[in-house]
């Protein structure tokens, strides 16, 4: 009986050898980066004798990693340690120093990332509803059509890449003249690239003269708008509908759904918009209730263009799951691509 025990632990006592081997290792590379930086850096200060045990204790250490003796390489680490504690110590750094600086790389790549990589945006309003809703808040992909110098509108290296269906974050033409903290930025879909031509007729959007196709999803589609940042929820209801957008192939490059109000009076005809070399129009998918390039013809140069929607990664707004109310998280709505 003791025998049949003692093999049953065997399994355990194997999972944790290779547990606290690898924990072991792991300490061992990071130590190690550590101890080359230091003898590289200060490695002429020191006695020619102290330069050579370092050094010796640093090949030991590395001869040590491959092989599967976590006494061996324990034993190589803390005689490692006690070397460059003795010879180098006065250059090691002070766990309060080691957590600042850990700290400030942190926050230095965060900072990267979001001047020149990701950066989250919440929706404010429901000029992009149903696509996106009001509170939905985004993560955009700066790096999708150039890299970007931020505060100024302009791109070090730009690369394109831009299609009919689009959506993207800008920064609002129009408010080229404010100063730059008042600048707004915005969130439409592409419909006209540069140099194309882009028409409403109907409610029908063409480009080069080419309809772009739709038909009716839902006769009655129900959603939640906003009247402000912190007015009422007000219940609406529309149209859905489904529209394709065709690329400059002909290929059907966007399907997604928009918003008519039937109650609203609509243009029978608007444009043409005739988009400028290094601009791109844009339009939101709740068509009766967007402020876009239809409102005075204006145009987004490429310049201002930070980037494109990647996903809703949160989303609080009506309805919505919370304790007391109906207004809250969501959650159908978490992690859900944005097209």
């Amino acid at each position: 009986m003791a025998q049949q025990a003692s093999k049953k632990a065997d399994p355990n006592q194997a999972r944790a050898a290779r547990k606290k081997l690898k924990k072991t290792r792991r300490e061992a590379k990071d130590f190690l980066r550590e101890a080359k930086r230091l003898t590289k850096r200060y490695g002429k200060r020191l006695q020619a004798e102290k330069l050579t045990q370092l050094q010796a204790g640093i090949a030991a250490l590395e001869n040590a990693l491959p092989v599967a003796n976590v006494e061996k390489l324990g034993g190589a680490l803390k005689h490692l340690d006690q070397l460059v504690e003795k010879h180098l110590g006065f250059a090691r750094r002070s766990p309060a120093v080691e957590f600042t600086v850990s700290i400030s790389k942190a926050l230095a790549i965060a900072l990267v990332l979001r001047l020149f990589v990701i950066e989250a945006f919440k929706i404010p309003s429901g000029s992009m509803i149903p696509t996106l809703m009001i509170g939905d808040h985004i993560f955009v992909n700066k790096l999708s059509y150039s890299l970007r110098l931020p505060v100024v509108n302009k791109s070090l290296f730009h690369w394109g890449g831009y299609e009919r269906g689009d959506i993207v974050v800008f920064v609002n033409p129009l408010d080229d003249e404010r100063p730059f903290l008042q600048r707004r930025d915005y969130i439409k879909r592409i419909v006209g690239l540069p140099g194309d031509t882009v028409e409403v007729k109907g409610e029908v959007i063409y480009v080069n003269g080419v309809p772009q196709p739709r038909e009716i999803a839902e006769q009655e589609f129900g959603y939640y708008d906003r009247l402000g940042d912190d007015g009422p929820w007000v219940e609406q209801e529309g149209e859905l509908l489904k529209e394709k957008l065709l690329g400059p192939d002909g290929k059907v490059a966007s399907v997604h759904d928009v918003i008519r109000d039937p109650g609203r009076p609509h243009l029978i005809y608007e444009g043409p918009f005739k988009v400028p070399e290094g601009h791109l129009f844009m339009m939101g998918d709740n068509r009766d209730n967007s402020q876009d390039g239809r409102a005075g013809g204006w145009y987004v140069p490429l310049g201002h263009v930070k980037g494109r929607a990647l996903v809703v990664w949160l989303s609080w707004g009506k309805p919505g799951f919370w304790l007391w109310d109906d207004v809250g998280f969501r959650f159908e709505r978490f992690f859900t691509a944005v097209r």
